[in-house]
C-alpha cells in the first residue's frame, strides 16, 4: 500500500492500496491494482501500477511521484453537481486567442480537477459557437468531455448516455425544456432516464430546427472540411482549364511554325527554279 499527498482538498493523505479508484489526469479513472518494483538503469524502483478503467490499459507511475503527477480520489457528488450547474452559464465573450487558451487548457489537463475540466468543455464549446475549433482543440474537446462523462457517470451512478443528455442539456438546452438537476435523478433510475430522452424528443420542432442550427465542433469541422473539398475541385477545375488553354496555345503555335517553314520551303523552291531557267 502506497500513500500520496492528494493535491485536491487541502493535500489530504490519499491510500494506493489495492482496490481503490482514483483519477489520473488525462488518463481518466484508474483502479489501483498493486505496488511492484522494477529495476530500471541499474535503479530499483517502487511504482503504483494502476488499470484505466476506460480500456483496460496498464499505467504505472513511480510511488514517490504520484502526487506530484496529480493522482486524485474521485470526485464527491457535492462536486459532481457543481460541476454540471458551472456548465449552465454561458459564455458569450471567450478568449478567442488559441495560444493562451491552449497554455491553459493544457495545464486544466495536467491538474485534472473535475471543475476545471467543466470549465474547458464549456469554453472549448462557446468558441465553437463563434467559429469551428482547430484540429488540436477539437482533440481536446472530445478528449474533456469523454473524461467528464467518465467520472460524472461514476459519481452519479448514472450510464453514459444519460450523463451525455446532462452535459447537452446544460450547454444547450433546447427550447422550451428546462435543465434537469442532476442530483434530482435517482441512481440507475432508467425510467427517469427513458422520461428525460422523450422530453427532448418531444421538443417542438421548431425548437428543434432553430437547436440543429447552433453551431457544434462537429458541425464546424465538417464545414470547413466539405469548403476545403470545394476549394480543391474548384482548383483543380481550374488547373485543367489552364492546361486545356495551354495545350491549345501550344498545338496553335505549332502549327504556325509548321505552316511557316511549309511556306519558305516553297519560297526557296520556287526561287531555286526561277534560277535555273536563267
Amino acid at each position: 500500500m502506497g500513500i500520496c499527498e492528494s493535491p485536491v482538498d487541502g493535500g489530504f493523505p490519499l491510500e494506493l492500496k489495492e482496490g481503490t479508484r482514483v483519477v489520473y489526469p488525462s488518463q481518466g479513472i484508474c483502479e489501483v491494482e498493486g505496488i511492484e518494483a522494477l529495476e530500471i538503469g541499474g535503479i530499483r524502483t517502487s511504482f503504483v501500477r494502476l488499470r484505466r478503467i476506460y480500456d483496460q490499459a496498464t499505467v504505472r507511475v513511480p510511488e514517490a511521484r504520484a502526487s506530484a503527477v496529480g493522482i486524485r480520489p474521485i470526485a464527491t457528488e457535492e462536486q459532481a453537481i457543481a460541476a454540471l450547474h458551472h456548465l449552465r452559464d454561458s459564455d458569450d465573450d471567450p478568449d478567442m486567442n488559441w495560444k493562451t487558451r491552449q497554455r491553459r487548457h493544457q495545464q486544466v489537463l495536467a491538474e485534472g480537477s473535475l471543475f476545471g475540466l467543466a470549465e474547458m468543455l464549456r469554453e472549448l464549446f462557446w468558441v465553437s459557437q463563434i467559429r469551428p475549433l482547430p484540429a488540436r482543440e477539437r482533440d481536446g474537446y472530445d478528449q474533456v468531455r469523454r473524461l467528464l462523462i467518465e467520472e460524472l457517470g461514476h459519481v452519479l451512478s448514472l450510464p453514459p448516455v444519460a450523463v451525455e443528455d446532462q452535459l447537452d442539456l446544460a450547454l444547450l438546452p433546447p427550447e422550451g425544456r428546462a435543465f434537469r438537476d442532476p442530483d434530482d435523478l435517482v441512481a440507475n433510475d432508467f425510467d427517469e432516464l427513458e422520461r428525460l430522452l422523450a422530453a427532448v424528443a418531444a421538443t417542438p420542432k421548431k425548437a428543434a430546427k432553430k437547436a440543429s442550427k447552433k453551431k457544434t465542433p462537429e458541425k464546424a469541422a465538417a464545414k470547413t472540411a466539405s469548403k476545403k473539398t470545394a476549394k480543391k475541385a474548384t482548383k483543380k477545375a481550374a488547373t485543367k482549364k489552364t492546361a486545356k488553354k495551354t495545350a491549345k496555345k501550344t498545338a496553335a503555335k505549332k502549327a504556325t511554325k509548321k505552316a511557316t517553314k511549309k511556306t519558305a520551303k516553297k519560297t526557296t523552291k520556287k526561287a531555286a527554279k526561277k534560277g535555273g531557267k536563267r
